[in-house]
């Protein structure tokens, strides 16, 4: 990975330490909640129901939000070009920040 140009390299890879120590602790947070929520027996309150899948309604309160997750993974540019020129003000504000 290579910084920005107008970017300082130890600014970049504080960022980048930043982001991998936080992917690495909600990796082995969601790890630890489906261990919790998928495997084992339930509680005796809960026993003799029976639990289903999805239903419709759920499926429809779903679908915008599975809808927007395929087209922007197919179509990153539609999120990017919106997000280009507050991302690069941000970049060129911390930036000059950090160098006075």
């Amino acid at each position: 990975y290579q910084p920005h140009e107008s970017l300082s390299v130890p600014l970049f890879r504080f960022f980048m330490v930043i982001a991998a120590i936080g992917t690495v602790f909600a990796a082995g947070y969601l790890l630890w909640l489906y261990q919790r929520t998928a495997f084992g027996e339930p509680k005796a309150e809960w026993k003799g129901h029976h639990f289903h899948d999805v239903n419709t309604e759920e499926w429809l309160a779903w679908a915008p939000m599975l809808i927007a997750i395929l087209v922007l993974g197919l179509f990153p540019a539609l999120l990017f070009r919106m997000t280009d020129v507050p991302v690069q003000s941000l970049v060129d504000h911390l930036t000059n920040a950090l160098a006075k």
